[in-house]
């Protein structure tokens, strides 16, 4: 009983501590292109300098509404502008220039 306090009549629940919580420490570069949201996450290791192997992309269509996840990193370091059926053209070459941006700068 020591989490909770009565005021007034009325009993309150102390608050988690935030140590108590599961927080995830991430590096996100967010993209938005035409009708589109790239959202490229990189998860750290318990010792918050190191990254765990394999970035992912976080897809989201604003127009459907509709998203996709994508985790395999050799298939984003590779990645090459072609017919998918959840992105446009324009935006699969928008993800192009994007992921390419990424490698330029040494993310992926």
């Amino acid at each position: 009983m020591r989490d909770r306090i009565k005021i007034d009549g009325v009993w309150y629940v102390r608050d988690k501590e935030m140590s108590d919580l599961l927080v995830t420490k991430t590096q996100e570069y967010l993209y938005e292109a035409e009708g589109y949201e790239f959202k490229f996450i990189k998860i750290y290791k318990d010792d918050g300098v190191t990254f765990y192997n394999g970035p992912s992309l976080d897809i989201t269509n604003h127009t459907t509404k509709e998203s996709q996840y994508w985790d395999n990193d050799e298939y984003l370091r590779d990645y090459v502008a072609k017919e998918c059926l959840f992105l446009t053209k324009e935006a699969a070459l928008e993800l192009e220039s994007f992921l390419d941006w990424l490698k330029d700068k040494g993310e992926l």
